[in-house]
């Protein structure tokens, strides 16, 4: 696992490059963000809600009109669970927390200081914290695909996104489950 995030770090840095070649500007983005993480899956018996997380990465992009977008971020997020075991009467709620590097390509439009995307994330899972289900990092997919919608602004050296993730792929295996994040985060711009 530590191979394929370590090449995947790789390959995006290797990508950053190559995009700075024939055009005439490249914007660098370091940005910080709060998130909001919930997952969305069956049996209805199992109650689900909004976790508040953070999200700390940059991009790299193309400074034209039609662009394309790659990143690499490290975001820290979670859910509120509630299962409920209708045949003993009892419920359990606990926060389940992961940590997971993701790898954004975002395609879309600027207009004047606006920024229209779309794309795909692909996310490694890293870690998952202690709870009262006794999930463990081995219980969820190591990866996960998510597709991505959002909008930018640009003032002067700073760049404010919102982005919606929702998942593609399974988060756990054997359940029906996706995981869909709001992300808000601000940060600086650089362009070259």
């Amino acid at each position: 696992m530590k191979k394929t995030v370590l090449i995947s770090i790789c390959l995006a840095v290797l990508n950053f490059g190559a995009i700075g070649q024939g055009f005439e500007t490249v914007a660098i983005m370091p940005q910080v963000g709060l998130n909001l993480s919930k997952f969305a899956f069956e049996p209805a018996e199992i109650d689900y809600g909004f976790r508040t997380g953070f999200q700390v990465g940059a991009y790299v992009r193309t400074n034209k009109t039609i662009f394309i977008q790659p990143g690499v971020f490290y975001s820290y997020q979670g859910n509120d669970l509630l299962l409920i075991d209708n045949m003993n009467y009892q419920s359990i709620r606990d926060n389940v927390n992961y940590g997971m590097l993701k790898v954004p390509v975002l395609f879309g439009i600027k207009i004047m200081n606006l920024r229209f995307y779309t794309g795909t994330t692909v996310s490694f899972l890293t870690n998952v914290s202690g709870n009262n289900f006794g999930l463990e990092r081995e219980d969820f997919s190591w990866t996960s695909l998510g597709g991505n919608i959002g909008a930018g602004l640009n003032i002067g050296l700073f760049s404010l996104d919102c982005t919606y993730e929702f998942g593609l792929t399974n988060f756990a295996p054997n359940i029906q489950n996706r995981n869909n994040t709001l992300t808000i985060s601000a940060g600086l711009h650089f362009a070259f």
